[in-house]
């Protein structure tokens, strides 16, 4: 009996480490397939990582060029600018020429007209004598 006893013994434990040996088994695939998901996890996670940093250099690139051509375009800006006020420069010195002149003719005019006033004037006063002395 006690023979019997033990077989049972013996039997409820192969029973039992045959139970363990599935449970590990079960554990070990769950344990693997949970480790697979995670590496997807990790995997489609770096590449939606990837994506967003290939996404940020773009807008970067993007970002410079838009940059660049905003400093090309300052620049042509300025330089019309510069150029535009090189040419109002001249017409102002043209015009303050031009104002030059015409003063300058001005009084030549005037000078004219004094001496013409003063001919004509004396002209007067030398038919006046000349008709006395008649």
């Amino acid at each position: 009996e006690e023979l019997m006893d033990q077989k049972d013994t013996l039997e409820r434990k192969v029973l039992e480490l045959s139970q363990l040996s599935q449970d590990k088994v079960s554990l070990a695939s769950s344990l693997l397939e949970e480790k697979l998901s995670t590496q997807q996890e990790l995997h489609d996670l770096k590449t939606e990582l990837d994506n967003r940093l290939d996404a940020i250099d773009q807008l970067k690139r993007e970002r410079d060029a838009d940059r660049q051509a905003f400093e090309e375009e300052r620049r042509r800006l300025q330089d019309q600018v510069a150029e535009l006020g090189e040419a109002k420069a001249q017409k102002a010195m043209e015009l303050a020429d031009a104002i030059k002149a015409r003063q300058t003719m001005q009084a030549v005019l005037e000078d004219e007209k004094v001496k013409v006033q003063r001919e004509l004037e004396q002209a007067q006063y030398d038919r006046e004598q000349a008709r006395r002395e008649r």
